[in-house]
């Protein structure tokens, strides 16, 4: 079973906006995972692939699901709806979540304010903070469409992974400072391509295998008891080349490893053209 990550405040009617927002930050600074969906998140507004349009995604976390996740952060609330509604602040706060929600719909069913505008009203920080993790990454991924290896969709696999692979910065919990880790090492990539050998050796460009072999062999040279590592590979053949020259196809593997590693549930189904249909069979949260 997944495990949820959602934070929910203590006493939040005794803490004023401030100590809110405070606690919000501290819970995303001590989970790695939550920030891959942070950034993950800014990606997919970024690229707005066709299948992942900001209707889609409007239609996936509804003006209820989100006003209902913020029901402990009024501030958050009043914010969106005096954005996307147009209602002065204090009318707008004293508003219950489910009514804010009707309200921004309209705004939005009558095309005052675009679906982009209405997704672009929650940060990403706050989604992910107070919504299910394993919620949003399961469904934003499940319609992506790996069979379209243009641009728009490498650069989405290219950041997912380099997100992935991404130090994090300490977090400090009860006055002490605890070291967050990368989602996966080098070596969890390398080893999630299907098939790696075949795959370096037919789809890398000879400059990148050429240069990837010297700079094993340099490193050889120089000092053998200092091996060439998975980390030294990635240095050369980057994620971002990798998702450039191989076949998202054969990117699968990395990708549900990532969503593993954090603990995340796998799309439903992940049909590509090539690849057997997969179907996970776990329990959802």
């Amino acid at each position: 079973m997944t495990e949820r990550k959602t934070l929910t405040h203590a006493d939040c009617s005794k803490k004023t906006d401030e100590q809110l927002a405070q606690e919000a930050k501290a819970h995303l600074a001590k989970l790695p995972e939550l920030q891959v969906v942070v950034e993950f998140i800014q990606v997919v507004r970024r690229v707005d692939l066709p299948e992942l349009k900001a209707e889609k995604r409007r239609e996936t976390l509804t003006a209820a699901d989100r006003m209902d996740a913020f029901k402990d952060r009024p501030d958050l609330r009043q914010a969106v709806t005096t954005a996307i509604a147009g209602v002065p602040k204090n009318a707008a706060r004293k508003m219950a979540p489910d009514f804010q929600a009707s309200l921004i719909d309209q705004v939005v069913d009558a095309e005052d304010k675009t679906a982009k505008e209405f997704d672009e009203a929650f940060a990403p920080e706050d989604l992910t903070v107070y919504l299910d993790g394993s919620f949003i990454m399961s469904h934003y991924w499940e319609p992506f469409r790996w069979e379209d290896d243009d641009d728009p969709h490498r650069d989405v696999i290219a950041s997912f992974i380099e997100s992935l692979l991404a130090d994090r910065e300490a977090h400090i919990t009860n006055g002490i400072a605890k070291q967050n880790h990368p989602i996966l090492m080098p070596w969890d990539v390398l080893s999630a391509i299907d098939p790696v050998i075949e795959i370096v050796l037919d789809k890398l460009p000879s400059d990148i295998q050429v240069a990837l072999f010297r700079a094993w062999h340099d490193k050889e040279r120089k000092n053998r008891d200092n091996p060439y590592h998975a980390k030294d590979w990635l240095e050369i053949a980057t994620p971002r080349i990798l998702a450039k020259h191989i076949p998202l196809a054969n990117l699968i593997g990395v990708v549900k490893l990532g969503l593993e590693r954090m603990k995340f549930a796998a799309p439903l189904i992940w049909a590509v053209e090539g690849k057997p249909e997969e179907k996970d069979a776990s329990p959802k949260a």
